[in-house]
């Protein structure tokens, strides 16, 4: 009894998953934490001979054998894709910005509610909150997203993979 009762929580724990799967991964030198696209995820992506025009929209399906995706506006060959951006590449400085910016929104609220007061140290509070709302800005606008360039010369590849067991 303690033998099927085991299995079952493995298979809940470890989430196995034992069906083929087709996906589009982001080879990159530089960054060791390759993205993985699969079907249902959504890509930012440049076609080739379309400057300053992003795509945005989800993965329909990935054709190993003739190296295309599928998406809601047509099919794309992933050749002709020239770069491909991340729009969250670090989280942890997209959140650390969020709380400089509301750290400096509070901090310009509870200086003004001073100054109406007469307190001698809430103008120096007020420029202390506004230098930490420009440095969350500066933050923001430097981690807003990341842009890979593929190509044959660049060190970015972008590949569809089959794992298919065998």
């Amino acid at each position: 009894m303690i033998k099927p009762i085991f299995t079952y929580c493995l298979f809940i724990l470890l989430n196995i998953n034992v069906l083929a799967q087709k996906i589009l991964k982001l080879d990159s030198g530089i960054n060791p934490n390759a993205m993985v696209y699969q079907v249902g995820s959504e890509i930012v992506f440049q076609i080739a001979g379309e400057k300053n025009n992003w795509h945005y929209s989800q993965i329909e399906a990935i054709d190993t054998e003739k190296k295309q995706i599928r998406i809601a506006t047509g099919v794309v060959i992933i050749d002709d894709i020239t770069a491909v951006r991340n729009l969250n590449p670090y989280p942890f400085l997209r959140s650390v910005s969020m709380g400089l910016k509301v750290f400096a929104g509070t901090g310009a609220m509870l200086s003004g509610i001073g100054m109406a007061k007469g307190d001698d140290a809430s103008p120096n509070f007020l420029k202390f909150s506004c230098a930490t709302g420009v440095a969350g800005w500066i933050l923001g606008i430097c981690v807003r997203h990341k842009t890979y360039y593929l190509g044959k010369n660049r060190r970015s590849k972008l590949r569809a993979l089959d794992l298919t067991p065998m």
